[in-house]
């Protein structure tokens, strides 16, 4: 494919709906995106633990909902917000950020907690557990997962809990590395159940506080940590929720991980909802590498990576007009290579002689003329290709090859009796007498 053949077809992609409000950003991709998200859902039925988090793809265009997010690699950008498996990074559902009017759906609730509940959405009533960061994580919506049955853990801000329960600066330092605090509260919902919430204060460098809906806080084990006291490695006490909480809460970091490494990005192209669509094809790309390893039970770390699977894509859908592999080109017979028709220019006139040769269809037509250019698909029978005129007012060449077989051999032969002829005529080199 050419590259302007590529360009008139990205001029005419068009994936919004007819009746899409032309204000109203997420109607551009609701139904494509709405369709394949539903098919990544269907076929793919994700373990015990979720994962929610933003993920930034990089634009600079002038976009109204551009966001800058210091610590994604691509500092400026379209955020999404994505939901996805925690151990493999199977993207299950994302949303994209339009701006903060756009998100809201209710005013009694948070704009977080909005976003937690329609992105969970699909899995009401699992019993699945869902880690979130600090920015998403409240009583508020450990309490309205929890309607839904849904679990909810995730680290949360100090100015979220309970006054009595904070840690001033002092009390920190006072405290050992490795100390820890655990506290419950209970609650009761709409329905009458009691929901249990486990608050955990735990002292590595900082203070990290853990809240959690989904079993006790209370179980520690240990982990190793550099120390410059000690001048080394040491044992540190750690609760089970803060080691389960790192083990499963990077899986949008993982999937990102994957994608950027070979992404798909094309410049010149300065809609911003072009970006978006090819994220989308990078993505169902990933979840078709996860369960294709998920069927052949392939170990994590032996996964093909994007680049691997585009290339197996291609192989796939375009059979045996690939010409090229890996190691090179494949060994061919030299019978089964035919010569191209195209034009080589191999004679040029010197200083004092000049070495071009007759055209010819003018030697055919009865006109002198010298070409200096040949057609390396036209051989004589003593090896020589027959030369032709390729001027802007006169191209005997193409001419020659569009005449029909028998007139072509016609000339042909007219051209070689010509050429004997003119030999015989030429007789023996003539030698030079020296000077006495």
């Amino acid at each position: 494919m050419t590259g302007r053949k590529f360009a008139r077809i990205m001029r005419g992609l068009h994936i919004a709906p007819v009746n899409a409000d032309p204000a109203d950003p997420n109607q551009k991709l609701q139904e494509f995106s709405g369709a394949l998200l539903e098919r990544f859902r269907d076929l793919y039925e994700p373990k015990q633990q979720l994962s929610l988090d933003e993920s930034l793809i990089r634009a600079f265009g002038r976009i109204g909902f551009k966001v800058r997010v210091v610590t994604k690699a691509a500092r400026y950008g379209i955020k999404l917000y994505v939901l996805t498996e925690s151990t493999s990074g199977y993207v299950l559902n994302v949303e994209m950020y339009t701006g903060g009017a756009g998100h809201i759906q209710s005013e009694e609730l948070k704009k977080t907690t909005q976003v937690v509940k329609r992105l969970c959405n699909p899995y009401n009533g699992s019993y699945r557990t869902v880690y979130v960061d600090r920015f998403y994580t409240s009583i508020e919506v450990i309490k309205e997962l929890h309607e839904s049955d849904l679990f909810v853990t995730g680290t949360v801000m100090a100015n979220r809990i309970p006054k009595h329960l904070r840690w001033t600066n002092k009390y920190a330092r006072d405290k050992p590395r490795g100390y820890h605090e655990c506290h419950v509260y209970t609650f009761e919902d709409s329905k009458g159940q009691t929901i249990v919430i486990g608050l955990t204060i735990w002292k590595d460098r900082k203070p990290v506080i853990v809240l959690t809906s989904d079993g006790d806080c209370r179980p520690t084990g240990s982990c190793k940590r550099r120390s410059k006291a000690e001048r080394g490695i040491i044992d540190l006490n750690r609760p089970e929720i803060v080691r389960r909480y790192n083990e499963y809460m990077g899986g949008v970091d993982f999937a990102d991980q994957r994608r950027l490494h070979a992404e798909t990005r094309l410049h010149g192209l300065r809609r911003w909802w072009i970006r978006i669509f090819f994220y989308y094809v990078d993505v169902g790309i990933e979840n078709a590498g996860i369960l294709y390893c998920a069927a052949k039970k392939i170990p994590r770390k032996e996964w093909p990576n994007l680049l691997e699977l585009k290339k197996q894509l291609v192989y796939h859908f375009m059979g045996s007009r690939i010409f090229a592999v890996e190691h090179g080109l494949p060994p061919a017979d030299e019978n089964s290579i035919l010569p191209a028709h195209h034009i080589e220019k191999r004679y040029a006139q010197k200083k004092g002689r000049d070495s071009r040769r007759k055209c010819t269809l003018c030697l055919a037509n009865g006109k002198y003329s010298k070409a200096g250019s040949v057609c390396a698909g036209c051989e004589l029978g003593n090896g020589c290709c027959l030369p032709f005129c390729v001027e802007v007012d006169r191209n005997c060449w193409r001419l020659f090859h569009q005449m029909p077989l028998a007139q072509r051999e016609r000339v042909v032969e007219i051209y070689e009796a010509g050429q004997a002829s003119f030999l015989g005529r030429l007789g023996p080199p003539a030698t030079k007498k020296r000077r006495k």
